[in-house]
């Protein structure tokens, strides 16, 4: 049964216009307004009184020639509802608008939906940043499953026991995918003092890494690992709730390890023998040569002198020749002295600096050269580097002062992590760094060989303005 409206005045349809939650705007076919009902009014930021009577595009002209009028239009001449959706830029607000047409005008019906439209997007918002953080989700939970470390989360109460542990992790300690992991405890997988100070770096930095030993927990064996803990906050409160641990089994690496020492102490040895070898065998040779054929040229030297002074009594005519031959052996003499001092070996006592010292002066005492030792004058070798560097240091030396003609010769130390650098440098007249020793001279060959066969590196390089440096670094033998 229909409710009776006959007894309804206009006073009473009024009221009940008011309070309907929507805007109403009634339109006569000039598009005047006619009427609008408080709540409509207020919508569009003003009052009944200054509405009515206008026209609907003087009141706003940023709907004429657009989507208002042309909703508008359509249904007057259809008379049939048309339903769309608005935005005034000039309110900032979106409106969702229903025209009813009659013959005598519109009937328009509008709603403020900005803040639903807001929500909506806040809400596709929400849903697409779900669905990305389920895919991250996804993405994170394969890599953890298929990654051979050890990806682990552990409570923070008494005891620290596992909470989760990834597959690769369970085959590493000797788990099936059946044993239950929150039976184990920190404590079961290394020892405790580890677990002590895991946990004392936790509570006091969030955070420890280094390597450690994990136990099998089928056959009790330890196995060395790269590890890196870190806490886990709630991201509400900040409170924590784990402890995040990733573990990777490093046994392969420790055994390279050991076998590259082991490869570095058979280096050593070997190049231990065959300097030893080797400077056994000059120092026989400077042996025979310094009693054999210089105390002979000596000798004979002398001998010449004394026949330079009886030819110029007798023979006078043949003095020039006497004289040329003294100077020959003289000349014979010097030179195997000059071997003599190649072949010499730096004594047990002798540092570094002290041999490279006593090797310039010798060399460069009747040369003229000037030349200074700079740097880390305390860097030192092993007896066995530091032969091996006196050796390149003199055949450098010697080319400066034979072959580049240099003035002015600079030695430089200086102490590297990985050993003692080297540097040779002079103002002669240079050489590139590409340039091949000379055919029967393998100088730069044989520095660069020593160097290499030591476990260091050798290298030529141009000087500014002219020049060259010989730079090479020896390891400290004692390290390996």
């Amino acid at each position: 049964m229909r409710p009776d409206t006959s007894g309804l005045g206009v006073g009473d349809m009024r009221a009940a216009i008011e309070r309907v939650s929507d805007g109403m705007l009634l339109l006569d076919r000039s598009f005047v307004i006619r009427f609008v009902n408080g709540t409509g009014a207020a919508m569009l930021g003003t009052t009944p009184d200054l509405l009515q009577g206008r026209s609907l595009w003087e009141t706003f002209p940023e709907g004429e020639g657009g989507t208002h009028e042309h909703h508008f239009r359509r249904a007057m001449s259809t008379l049939e509802p048309v339903v769309f959706e608005r935005r005034l830029p000039r309110l900032s607000r979106t409106f969702d608008v229903r025209a009813y047409p009659s013959p005598e005008g519109l009937t328009v019906m509008f709603r403020d939906v900005t803040d639903w439209r807001r929500l909506e997007r806040e809400r596709e918002r929400a849903i697409a940043d779900l669905h990305t953080a389920v895919a991250l989700r996804k993405q994170f939970e394969a890599l953890v499953e298929a990654s051979n470390d050890f990806i682990a989360i552990f409570d923070v109460a008494e005891g620290h026991h596992l909470q989760f542990l990834n597959p690769g992790g369970r085959r590493l300690i000797g788990l099936t995918a059946d044993d239950d992991v929150t039976t184990i405890a920190a404590a079961d997988l290394c020892d405790a003092e580890t677990v002590a100070m895991i946990v004392e770096s936790l509570t006091r930095t969030g955070q420890w890494a280094g390597e450690k030993l994990l136990r099998h927990q089928r056959t009790g064996a330890m196995i060395p690992v790269m590890a890196a803990h870190h806490l886990m906050h709630d991201p509400d409160t900040g409170d924590t709730i784990a402890f995040a641990s990733v573990q990777r089994d490093i046994s392969e690496r420790r055994a390279s390890e050991r076998r590259l020492r082991d490869l570095a102490a058979h280096r050593r040895r070997l190049l231990e023998r065959l300097v030893a070898a080797q400077e056994a065998e000059r120092s026989a040779i400077a042996a025979d040569v310094h009693d054999d054929s210089v105390q002979a040229l000596a000798a004979v030297d002398l001998r010449l002198g004394i026949l330079q002074r009886k030819v110029a009594e007798v023979a006078p005519e043949v003095l020039d020749q006497v004289k040329a031959l003294q100077a020959s052996v003289s000349e014979a003499t010097s030179r195997l002295r000059h071997l003599l001092f190649d072949l010499e070996s730096p004594g047990p006592d002798d540092t570094l600096a002290s041999s490279l010292q006593s090797a310039a002066a010798h060399l460069f005492e009747s040369d003229g050269v000037e030349w200074r030792l700079r740097g880390d004058l305390d860097a030192d070798l092993p007896h066995t580097e530091r032969i091996q560097a006196l050796r390149i240091a003199k055949e450098a030396l010697l080319n400066a002062a034979r072959h580049a003609h240099a003035s002015t010769v600079e030695i430089e130390l200086v102490r590297r992590p990985d050993g003692v650098e080297i540097a040779v440098i002079d103002d002669g007249i240079g050489i590139l760094p590409d340039v091949a020793s000379p055919p029967g001279h393998r100088g730069l060959t044989t520095m660069r060989d020593r160097a290499e066969i030591a476990g260091g590196w050798w290298r030529l390089e141009p000087r500014s303005p002219r020049g060259t440096v010989v730079r090479f670094l020896l390891p400290d033998g004692a390290q390996d």
